[in-house]
């Protein structure tokens, strides 16, 4: 009788484990579901505004970083749009467009931030999921651990052995992501915390006007990779077009055989309007049109200095698309493009538009743009070949160089900015 009795204790301690297992992981994979559903909730949203900030000490230094980062639809088209360091970069279709409209591959140093949305949808997935008054945390390790600080840490090789993960919910809403844990880098210990927390409001972050062009004339096409060096050229390049006035040097050199032809111009310009001067007279112009001091129009034909004006223009565009070398000396960035005949020719016929291009046999020609930290401090055009002189073929040099100038005024009278605004 008491073996029976034994037997049936067992038996009934048997049935409540198993029936405790199946409660437990029950509940553990509700938990999941339901952090799984929070984030699943966030994603289908039409609009979507958050903020990263990321501190990480590292091996020998400490990194703050923070972003603002809004998911819309424009147009149909689904676009991540991420403000960080004074650049806007927007996502969509698999590229990534800069503010002046063009598309680059994006690369492994700017990531689209809002991914850390879906890479943690399937962190969530079949993890033990702790669960406390609406936060729902989890330990990430291998891939999963390294997918997420691929985002946080773009372009930096460090490891993560685990990463912690809270999933914070408020009235069954997701309100921001935690990330915490322990690297290392070159053998070094390090650490990370950091945070996507989730905007109740739509961000002021408008798509640029130039992104929305090239969208909406399928101008998305990328052959480079978004760099370093390309953001730091742009930024160089909108600040010379912003409201604050800017002033180069402009030396112009033809050398053909025993011939030589020197010029001297300078090249004004505030926010959309340029201002080329030659013997002390200016003429102003924008990308439409072109007009003296008291806004009187002049023709094209009569303003051949107009065009050697719009070289910087030419650099910008051909570097902007162009493969560069590189050559970074301290503070001193030298980045350096070869061009091609269409390039060549734009250039010579800025330089020289005397010289019909069809008379030249192009053999090189290329782009030196330096900059000092992030400010602009010369660009070189030079091209070199053969023109054809009646029966004879004689070696011809051409050059544009621009020098920055500092504390140089120019103010835009009333009857041009009425003319050209």
């Amino acid at each position: 009788m008491k073996k029976e009795v034994l037997i049936a204790i067992v038996a009934l301690l048997t049935i409540a484990i198993i029936v405790g297992l199946v409660f437990l992981s029950r509940s553990e994979f509700m938990r999941g579901l339901q952090a799984h559903e929070l984030v699943e909730q966030r994603l289908r949203e039409e609009t979507l505004s958050m903020e990263l900030i990321v501190n990480a000490r590292l091996a020998d230094s400490h990194l703050n970083f923070s972003a603002l980062i809004e998911r819309s639809t424009w147009e149909n088209h689904k676009i991540t749009t991420v403000a960080s360091d004074g650049h806007t970069l927007c996502y969509t279709e698999g590229v990534v467009l800069t503010e002046n409209g063009r598309a680059y591959r994006i690369s492994d140093a700017y990531p689209d931030y809002s991914r850390l949305l879906e890479i943690s949808l399937e962190v969530y997935k079949d993890v033990q999921v702790e669960a406390e008054k609406g936060v729902y945390t989890i330990t990430a390790t291998g891939q999963d651990a390294q997918d997420i600080l691929a985002v946080l840490l773009p372009g930096i090789e460090a490891k993560a052995e685990k990463l912690t993960v809270e999933l914070v919910s408020e009235r069954q809403k997701l309100t921001q992501l935690h990330f915490e844990g322990a690297l290392t880098q070159d053998g070094k210990s390090c650490d990370i915390a950091a945070t996507l927390r989730i905007l109740g409001n739509a961000l002021s972050t408008d798509i640029p006007e130039a992104v929305q062009t090239a969208i909406r004339n399928g101008k998305v096409d990328a052959a480079l990779d978004l760099s370093e060096d390309l953001l730091r050229l742009l930024g160089a390049w909108e600040r010379l077009s912003g409201d604050e006035a800017m002033a180069t040097e402009l030396k112009l050199s033809a050398e053909c055989s025993l011939l030589k032809l020197n010029s001297s111009l300078r090249l004004y310009r505030k926010g959309k309007i340029s201002a080329i001067e030659k013997y002390g007279l200016l003429l102003y112009f924008n990308d439409r049109a072109i007009c003296d001091k008291n806004g009187n129009s002049i023709p094209t034909s009569d303003a051949s200095a107009v065009e050697a004006g719009k070289l910087m223009d030419l650099a910008w565009e051909l570097a902007m698309e162009g493969r560069l070398d590189v050559l970074h000396t301290g503070n001193l960035h030298t980045y350096t493009l070869a061009l091609d005949k269409t390039g060549m020719i734009a250039a010579t016929q800025a330089i020289s538009p005397e010289i019909d291009p069809q008379d030249m046999t192009f053999q090189s020609g290329s782009i030196v743009l330096t900059l000092r930290g992030d400010q602009l401090q010369s660009i070189r055009f030079q091209i070199s070949g053969e023109l054809k002189m009646l029966m004879l073929k004689a070696p011809i040099t051409l050059s544009a160089q621009f020098t920055m100038l500092d504390n140089v005024r120019f103010e835009i009278p009333d009857a041009v900015q009425n003319a050209l605004g």
